[in-house]
Order: structure tokens, then C-alpha cells, then sequence
């Protein structure tokens, strides 16, 4: 016999609450207003200017429009406005787009495959009337394929954007190495979880964050060891391991030699290959 042993990791429980539809409808204007559930919208149809309060986004049928509980939300469109949702109760739907990068702040997302996207909002519609327990099972799975789609939207996306994310955050780190950096506040920084941004990251590059981070400092405590002689107390500082203790163990575990004496060896080295050169 062979068994699977299934993750819930990212699972989550949801409830359908009710369903609707919008169409051709001129300058629709929402809100601003706030739900105590989860709201799943697709654009069938037009374009809106959705308000925050740092920056105006612009979305379009095509897009999905995500509602958080309790959060106010303010749209208007510009002309035709069609869409259909669903209301949806989840006390974990939040952790789980959490991970996909959506959150109350970034509620927008592109529909890799609106047309199977507006046939289950359809098809659950359609199911609405029929209060049986098979029925209401049957609209539960769908609205687990919608969010299925949901997913695999952002994957998508995500994997056109993350060579870019990946790239900002190795600026991020080059600018900042010799500074206190955790990967928390780089997470925080891009409203995404800390092991979804580590994956991605990896994924992206071979490292870590925190491995990257260390190979920018141990580039840097090298080079002032090589070209300066500034104390090894400063050279754990310049270079971000802060404490002389520490970055001597760290050298020694790495390189298998101290401070000291990578830098006369290296001093040693640069005076023989100077020696050796002809003279000009």
C-alpha cells in the first residue's frame, strides 16, 4: 500500500456567503465602504481608478479585485462596468494570499485565464438556487478552483517579476550590508512573507538573503584586509559583522586562517607578484 501524506500549509477553509454580477453599468462608483468578509471580484468589462490612500491604481476586465475584511475600499470606473464576485468568509483566506503577494494593500491581480475564471462565477450563480448539501458542496469546490486561478495568476506573474524583485533586493543589500539588514524588514519592505521572498529569492539567484548578505560583507572585510591596515576591529565593523570576536570566528570557520593572517599572506603575495613584474 502507498500513502500521501498531503501539506496543509497552504491550505485554507472557506465559506460562499452569496454571489452577484454587475453589467454595462455607466461610471459605477464604489464605497468608500467595508465588508466584514473576503470579496472576490472579476472585470468582465470597463476600466476603474481604485483610491488608496498613497497612490491611485488603475485596473480593468481582465483583473481580479480582492476585498479584505474591514478595509475600506473606494473605485470608480471610467465608462461600461461589468464584473461578477463572490462573498467569502475565511478566518485563514488572508494568510493564504498573504503568501501569493496580495494583501489589503495590493488587492489587484491580472487573471492568467478570465474565461474559466468568469465561468465558474457563472457556474456557481447558476448553482445558487439549489439549497441541497450536494449543491453547496459542489459551489464550495468551484469557489476552490476560482481561488485556484487566483494562484496560479500570481505564480505566473511572479515568475515574470522576479528576476526584477531579485535585482532590487541585491541593490538593497549592496547599499546596506554594512548596516544592521534583516531579511524581515526587506520582506516587510515588498508586503510579502518572509519564506515566500527566501523561496523566490533562492529560486532567482542560487542563495539565500542572509547568505547573500554575507557574501557582500566577507567581499568587503577581504578587500580592506588586502589594501589597508586599518585595526580588525574596524574591518569587522566597515564590513558589517560588528563584533571583532565574532567575524574572527566566522573568518577562521571560512577560510580556515584569521584575520591576521589572511592579510599577510595576502600582503605577502601582492609583494612577490609586484617583485616579479618587469620594470616599465
Amino acid at each position: 500500500m502507498t500513502e500521501i501524506v498531503l501539506s496543509q500549509v497552504y491550505g485554507c477553509n472557506m465559506d460562499l456567503y452569496f454571489c452577484g454580477e454587475r453589467l454595462h453599468t455607466p461610471l459605477h462608483e464604489f464605497g468608500p465602504s467595508t465588508r466584514t468578509h473576503f470579496l472576490i471580484s472579476l472585470v468582465t468589462e470597463g476600466q476603474a481608478t481604485l483610491y488608496g490612500k498613497k497612490k491611485n491604481v488603475t485596473f480593468r476586465d481582465g483583473d481580479f479585485i480582492i476585498m479584505f475584511p474591514d478595509v475600506a475600499y473606494h473605485y470608480q470606473a471610467k465608462d461600461l462596468w461589468s464584473l461578477k464576485w463572490v462573498g467569502v468568509g475565511s478566518a485563514d483566506l488572508g494568510i493564504f494570499l498573504e503568501r501569493l503577494g496580495i494583501n489589503k494593500d495590493r488587492p489587484i491581480v491580472k487573471c492568467r485565464d478570465p474565461q474559466s475564471a468568469e465561468q465558474l462565477f457563472d457556474r456557481i450563480r447558476d448553482m445558487s438556487s439549489d439549497a441541497t448539501p450536494s449543491s453547496v458542496m459542489r459551489m464550495k469546490s468551484l469557489l476552490c478552483e476560482l481561488v485556484a486561478i487566483i494562484s496560479e495568476s500570481c505564480e505566473a506573474q511572479n515568475r515574470v517579476s522576479l528576476s526584477v524583485r531579485s535585482a532590487e533586493i541585491l541593490k538593497i543589500i549592496a547599499a546596506n550590508y554594512a548596516d544592521e539588514l534583516r531579511v524581515e524588514d526587506i520582506a516587510r519592505n515588498y508586503h510579502l512573507d518572509r519564506s515566500y521572498l527566501e523561496r523566490t529569492f533562492r529560486r532567482d539567484t542560487g542563495k539565500s538573503i542572509r547568505e547573500t548578505i554575507t557574501d557582500f560583507r566577507i567581499k568587503k572585510a577581504q578587500s580592506l584586509l588586502r589594501d589597508t591596515d586599518i585595526p580588525i576591529s574596524d574591518v569587522a565593523k566597515s564590513s558589517g559583522f560588528g563584533d571583532r570576536l565574532y567575524f574572527s570566528k566566522f573568518f577562521h570557520k571560512k577560510f580556515g586562517m584569521t584575520p591576521s593572517e589572511y592579510r599577510k599572506t595576502s600582503k605577502a603575495g601582492a609583494d612577490r607578484r609586484q617583485k616579479d613584474d618587469p620594470v616599465k
